[in-house]
């Protein structure tokens, strides 16, 4: 009877102890007071300074940019070529050892042998575990990456507190967004949409200091697929809606960019650069080294502004369109795909745009208006 006691005590325990003998990582509020007193951060369980092989920019949820000890929540952000990190970790106090995981992947574990030290030095019953005092390296995928750095007191044996640190980091697709159809909306995240306009109404895509760039929709209840070069394009008509037709692309320095749509045969019906037609085969350069327009062929059109790189596809009347960002760190865009850089989702018909569709309508109709709620071009 007892051996069955102690049988079912212990599987208790493997169901609610975790590897160390603890329920759970005891790790205090943001902001908690340092010290050894109960609901304040014991200083044995913190690390001192938090470093990364590369250029990765952390933000604490509940204060600012960088590491701060008893700070244990963080966001960051990544362009979408970043391919990975190693997190250096120095403790605070000499007897702790930390462990890392990505994306519920370990790759330094405190009882595996390779657990992070300070400076190599940590013992197990006087002898040496692990030399580590970094990381493996932590590889990266599109969208969202979690990194959890759990510190533990007395070398490797069962601590007496556990912290996690976990730093949350958004990395855009490597191919970036598509608005495709009438309209599909793919964000920068891979969020999937629809946004379904008014016929005539001129609507933001992306907003931004560098960039205003505006569509106006227009419906149609019947196409034809190009074919270009021998191929057939992808991404045609299907069915009777609204898609994106005219565009009008301003940037900061007043140059405007104006894209008018044609039937499939033909391709491009205008494109032009301050009224100014782009002739095929061309590149424009813009003002104030923003960006460039080139028009590649009758169906294909590239544009290049600020920190935004488009490639326009004519369908039958309609534009295709994948749109990559050069580098997503610092963006602070808005619009019906600009916004999309975000995590944020909302309570509403397309949880990820704030707002309804109609609060991105440009109210003056103008191609080139900036007049709508979520301006951020001014």
């Amino acid at each position: 009877m007892l051996a069955r006691l102690l049988v079912a005590a212990t599987a208790v325990l493997a169901l609610t102890g975790g590897v160390y003998g603890y329920t759970a990582p005891n790790t205090p509020a943001d902001g908690a007071t340092i010290g050894q007193n109960e609901g304040q951060a014991d200083p044995m369980c913190l690390i001192k300074t938090l470093g990364f092989s590369n250029e990765l920019n952390i933000y604490a949820t509940t204060g600012g940019k960088g590491f701060t000890a008893n700070h244990f929540h963080y966001t960051c952000s990544c362009n979408a070529d970043f391919q990975g990190t190693i997190v250096r970790p120095v403790m605070i106090d000499a007897g702790s050892t930390a462990e890392v995981s990505i994306n519920g992947r370990t790759t330094n574990s405190r009882d595996g042998g390779n657990g992070i030290s300070l400076n190599g030095a940590a013992l197990t019953n006087g002898q040496l575990k692990s030399t580590a005092t970094e990381s493996a390296f932590l590889p990266f995928k599109g969208g969202q990456n979690v990194i959890v750095i759990g510190v533990g007191c007395n070398g490797y044996a069962d601590p007496d507190c556990y912290y996690q640190y976990t730093i949350t980091c958004n990395k855009p697709p490597t191919d970036g967004g598509f608005i495709t159809g009438d309209p599909q909306f793919v964000g920068l995240r891979g969020q999937n949409y629809q946004v379904h306009g008014v016929s005539g109404d001129v609507y933001n895509i992306v907003s931004d200091a560098d960039l205003q760039y505006n569509s106006r929709f227009v419906f149609l209840n019947s196409g034809a697929c190009p074919v270009v070069n021998g191929k057939k394009q992808k991404a045609c008509w299907s069915h009777p809606g609204s898609y994106l037709g005219e565009l009008g692309l301003k940037t900061r320095a007043g140059d405007r960019v104006h894209l008018t749509t044609g039937d499939a045969k033909t391709g491009f019906a205008s494109v032009s650069v301050n009224d100014k037609e782009v002739a095929e085969g061309e590149t424009v350069m813009l003002a104030d080294n923003l960006g460039s327009v080139s028009r590649n062929s009758t169906h294909l059109a590239s544009v290049q502004i600020g920190n935004w790189d488009f490639a326009f596809e004519n369908s039958d009347m309609f534009v295709n369109q994948r749109v990559r960002v050069i580098d997503s760190r610092g963006l602070r865009s808005h619009g019906l795909l600009g916004q999309t850089w975000r995590e944020t989702t909302y309570p509403n018909a397309i949880k990820y745009i704030a707002g309804s569709v109609d609060d991105y309508t440009i109210r003056d109709g103008d191609i080139f208006g900036d007049d709508f709620v979520f301006n951020a071009h001014n």
